[in-house]
């Protein structure tokens, strides 16, 4: 029936081969109790996972019947443990999440029997072996002699004709191991049974054979069995054998009917037993053979409700995990949900912005101008993305939160359109003629460099010193362009910002939290968020100790070198601190070597300088709850009085007065009185003409930092309601009339022109984020599937032991993906419908919209069935891996 012709296995270990099996031949008769006895490493495990068809033979032949199985595949693997083998491990492996009764059934599903009768043979299975009222119980309710008895009648339920058993005792007492003994020596009387064990004396005592390994041979066999060797003159008991041939002795026929097959059809006995294996050694021994088959086993297959099943058990086993998991993956739907229903009532929302909150959105006059059709997604954001608290105290927080940027086709779209204004010294005179009851605040900034010191922490070397902190103006990019025109201050230096309009303006906005409004233009403030955020690198860049410390006040790094920020400060920490304003002449120094100006040793220029201006902050602003314009960062900011302070000084400075010198001789109008090259030019023609406008904003940038072009970088006009807009924007095309070449930016116009587009628009971006959180999510269960992979694998490890296939396993883990999408997809459905009452009731409160989310039920469903597709798609390389996984490793997991 088995049979083991010079069978090899080995290992390779790197360059180091380990030797399991050198050769062994073996022959087992189809009942009898086998003990393989040995030390520790001497084979025998391995050669009973070969005999189980867990592992793999390194050469030789495993010859199941009359069938070899050099050119098994791994579904004929497969079905040979299916309908041959029943496993019993010395550590039970019974799945946890399942009842005793369904451990036992688990064979008889994969063999493919109906669920009454596979349950009626798994019950009988466990009251053999005295389990009968136990079925409803799990593993763990089990004691060790129990989980053993159950694990025999797994082994037992679907009739093989081998048992192989691995240590069945190791884990149990003496009285058990008896119990557990008497039960395989009572299976071992109608089936072959073959124990790996290290006790001798149940050896001795059990089995009918005992084979000794050593070194991965056979050193010993008790009562060793031959088929080759039955005398022909034995008697013979009749058997069914399938159609008999032998090889030809007709001529030109390589097979033909044997002349006495009728009568072959009897077998032999022995005088051992009756033995169908020894009928087929006589026909084999007279050259007669049965004719082969592609796989002598029924294949196996997993239903896909029993994958369900599996997956459900084992979701329901960890409650908590799962229903923690199917919040997460509901969160894209969710958002998913909210845009969509939203969306669909998003015209009257448009509508209500265009009188009410776009009225207060400023009038932009720039160094450039637009064509603003092709700008379809310009509206104003508001710095965090959480909901604002507005707590009380002076403790305010840093963060790392960065400004909103725009995609590079937006930004290309924006900058094919680009042309240039004439800001003149007559246009903001005409400007200065608007009646200022039509606005609330004009903004003008004009670009020119501040030189500042101060004593601080070094950001970059974290030593304490003197500092030049001067914030450097920003060069003239694509991307400064359009979030300047958005309000992010894009042209300004990064974290220094010039306060829009005065204090009627700003306090509108804004409130004091802390100290006071500035009263003198060399007195700053610090703007916080309604979370009394700030970014830390704003105070970092200034040299605020903005770092946690060491015992001995040093200051602390991470496991990165990276410095420790503190989680908050108090806003005394920040109030009082000063800063030092230097004027051109103080700060540089002419190289008469070079013919250049350079910066001076900023100690000195700390120390000796009685012509330095104190800066300090006096106080802290927050916006205002509900505050429709926002009109500075969380940053350190100024009053436009600073900056016109330092306009005149630069102006009349020798380092300005040089560069003008240069520019008024021919031979070096194009030089740079800082680098001694050249500036770039501010005309020219070419193919492309957007290079050469680029080259002159920069040209520009460098006249206005050092005071030369006296001019505005850009005008912001805030107006008082939406009819004042139209009177500015009407003064201003009055301008153009008289000769005038000026472009404004009205985002209210521009809103307008593009509603329609900004909805389309606006869904697909709102779309866009909420999928990334889908996709998060899906990343989340892939992980938590794998996670799944790891907990599970001494289960994949049971059902391949059982004989389920490769594919089956990967069932398993898409039913568990799948079911975790649907959970997911009606969970984030169900709280969006449950959302949607209380947004529109928040929303209405706030515009006056009512019924601003209306949910379409198609959407739905379609979000589910996206949920349940994103999920499956994100368990198919867990499933895959699931289904590679080695079955003895599996098998072998802690």
């Amino acid at each position: 029936m088995l049979k083991l012709n010079n069978v090899v296995k080995t290992y390779e270990m790197g360059d180091y081969t380990v030797h399991a099996l050198r050769g062994v031949s073996l022959e087992f008769r189809s009942s009898e109790f086998v003990a393989i006895l040995g030390a520790s490493g001497c084979g025998k495990t391995t050669m009973l996972n070969i005999i189980g068809g867990l592992d793999r033979y390194t050469s030789g032949d495993l010859v199941i019947g009359n069938t070899s199985t050099k050119d098994f595949s791994s579904e004929n693997w497969d079905a040979y443990r299916n309908a041959t083998i029943g496993f019993v491990f010395q550590s039970y492996n019974l799945i946890p999440h399942l009842t005793i009764l369904e451990n036992v059934e688990l064979a008889l599903s994969l063999a493919g029997m109906d669920k009454k009768t596979r349950r009626e043979k798994a019950a009988e299975a466990l009251k053999k072996v005295g389990m009968g009222k136990e079925l409803r119980k799990k593993p763990s309710q089990l004691s060790g002699g129990q989980m053993q008895r159950v694990a025999i009648a797994r082994a037992l339920v679907a009739d093989p004709s081998i048992v192989l058993a691995d240590e069945p005792t190791g884990a149990l007492d003496s009285d058990l191991s008896v119990q557990i003994m008497d039960l395989l020596a009572e299976v071992a009387k109608d089936r072959l049974v073959i124990m790996v064990t290290h006790n001798n004396e149940l050896a001795d005592e059990y089995a009918t054979r005992t084979i000794r390994l050593k070194d991965g041979e056979v050193e010993y066999d008790t009562n060793p069995y031959d088929s080759s060797a039955i005398i022909e003159d034995e008697e013979f008991v009749p058997i069914e054998v399938e159609e008999v041939v032998v090889e030809g002795t007709e001529e030109g026929s390589e097979q033909v009917k044997h002349p006495r097959a009728a009568a072959l059809t009897d077998a032999v006995t022995k005088k051992i037993g009756t033995l169908k294996e020894d009928a087929a050694a006589v026909l084999h021994k007279l050259g007669i053979k049965r004719k082969d088959k592609t796989s002598p086993f029924k294949g196996t297959s997993m239903k896909m409700n029993t994958a369900f099943g599996l997956s459900f058990k084992n979701l329901i086993t960890k409650k908590r995990r799962t229903a923690m998991t199917s919040f997460a993956g509901s969160i894209g739907i969710i958002s998913l949900g909210l845009v969509l229903a939203m969306s669909n009532g998003f015209n009257v929302f448009i509508d209500d912005m265009q009188t009410s909150i776009l009225a207060s959105v400023p009038i932009g006059v720039y160094e450039y101008s637009m064509d603003y059709s092709v700008m379809t997604d310009m509206f104003a954001s508001t710095e965090g993305g959480s909901e604002n608290t507005y707590p009380d105290g002076d403790e305010f927080y840093l963060t790392n939160a960065t400004t909103s940027s725009f995609t590079e086709s937006m930004i290309d779209s924006i900058m094919g359109s680009v042309g240039t204004n004439d800001i003149s010294e007559e246009f903001v005179e005409y400007l200065n003629q608007l009646d200022p009851s039509l606005y609330k605040a004009k903004d003008e900034y004009y670009g020119v460099q501040m030189n500042i010191l101060t004593r601080g922490i070094d950001p970059v070397s974290f030593n304490e010193g003197v500092l030049d902190v001067s914030p450097a103006t920003k060069e003239t990019t694509a991307m400064n362009i359009a979030t300047q025109v958005l309000g992010e201050n894009g042209q300004q230096p990064q974290n220094w910002y010039q306060l829009a309009g005065d204090k009627e303006f700003i306090t509108e906005y804004y409130d004091v939290i802390k100290g006071t409004y500035p009263s003198e233009f060399n007195e700053l403030v610090m703007v916080v968020d309604g979370n009394n955020n700030i970014k830390v690198e704003a105070l970092a860049q200034f040299g605020i100790d903005v770092y946690e410390r060491n015992p001995d006040n040093t200051i602390k790094f991470d496991e990165n070198d990276e410095p420790v920020y503190k989680s908050s400060m108090n806003f005394n920490d920040i109030i009082g601190k000063e800063f030092t304003l230097v004027h051109n002449n103080e700060y540089y120094y002419y190289d008469s070597a070079t013919d250049t100006y350079k910066v001076g040793d900023i100690n000195d220029i700390m120390l000796n300088n009685s012509n330095n201006v104190k800066l300090k902050i006096v106080g802290v602003l927050r916006a205002k709850p509900n505050a429709s314009v926002s009109v500075v960062g969380t940053s350190l900011c100024y009053t436009s009085d600073l900056g016109k302070y330092c306009l005149e000084k630069a102006a009349v400075s020798d380092v300005t007065l040089k560069q003008i010198e240069l520019l008024n001789n021919p031979a070096t109008k194009n030089k740079n009185v800082f680098t001694g090259k050249d500036l770039p030019k501010d005309s020219g023609t070419g193919g492309d003409m957007l290079g050469f406008f680029m080259a002159g904003l920069k040209r520009t940038q460098h006249m206005k930092a050092l005071g030369i072009d006296k001019t505005p970088v850009y005008i912001n006009i805030y107006p008082t309601n939406f009819n004042t807009k139209l009177a500015i924007t009407k003064h201003i095309d009055n301008w153009n009339t008289m000769g005038g070449q000026i472009e404004y930016f009205d985002i209210s116009e521009m809103f307008i022109h593009n509603m329609r587009v900004i909805v389309n628009l606006m869904t697909y971006v709102l779309i866009a984020v909420a999928s990334i959180s889908l996709i998060v999510s899906c990343v989340m269960i892939s992980i938590i599937t794998s996670n799944s992979v790891v907990e599970r694998t001494r289960e994949i490890g049971i059902l391949r032991s059982l004989g389920a296939r490769r594919r089956d396993i990967s069932r398993v883990f898409n039913a568990e993906t799948s079911i975790l999408g649907i959970f997911s997809g009606a969970l984030g459905i169900a709280i969006t419908y449950a959302l949607i009452p209380l947004v529109n009731l928040l929303i209405g409160n706030a515009s006056g919209i009512p019924g601003l989310l209306n949910f379409n039920p198609l959407h739905a469903g379609l979000l589910v069935v996206l949920s349940f597709l994103l999920t499956f798609i994100s368990g198919l390389i867990p499933s895959a891996m699931a289904a590679n996984k080695n079955v003895v490793d599996a098998l072998r997991i802690e």
